[in-house]
């Protein structure tokens, strides 16, 4: 297996997630996530994606995914995953148990791409967060378009 890279060839990116669905819960989801360079505030990657009838729980976890395959295109150094969910950040991290077999299996996804990361961190964050509420707006924006309005 070859090794992880390290040193200052890797700088630290931050991630920033969130996921949407409604009006009820599961309804129509999305999924938004942003890849920050946190020295520069430079914008690396900004996405979102309709993830079709899902829970809000689902839609988080998905965004985390995807970032984090984002992010394995243009790192594998250290890396800083910004969620406003307090469920997705306790589970990641071990502190609350996971009892939903959908969401174990998005979990053991998460922990496959961490480890192909020299080291990744999970940080809850407030919904208020600047880059937490651009990623509300993505996949808000988002789910307008399927519904056919516009914010």
């Amino acid at each position: 297996m070859p090794s992880k890279p390290m040193g200052p060839e890797h700088p630290l990116l931050h991630i920033y997630t969130d996921g949407a669905a409604g009006p009820t819960n599961p309804g129509p989801a999305a999924s938004a996530w942003m890849i920050i360079d946190p020295t520069s505030r430079k914008v690396l990657v900004e996405d979102a994606a309709y993830i079709g009838r899902r829970t809000s729980n689902v839609a988080e976890y998905t965004a985390i995914v995807r970032a984090l395959k984002d992010c394995l295109a243009r790192s594998r150094g250290r890396v800083r995953v910004h969620s406003d969910s307090h469920l997705c950040i306790n589970k990641i991290n071990g502190s609350w148990r996971v009892t939903k077999p959908h969401l174990r299996t998005m979990l053991a996804e998460v922990r496959r791409l961490r480890a192909e990361f020299e080291d990744v961190r999970f940080v809850w964050v407030p919904r208020g967060n600047v880059w937490i509420s651009e990623c509300d707006r993505n996949a808000n924006e988002v789910l307008d378009e399927h519904r056919g309005g516009g914010r």
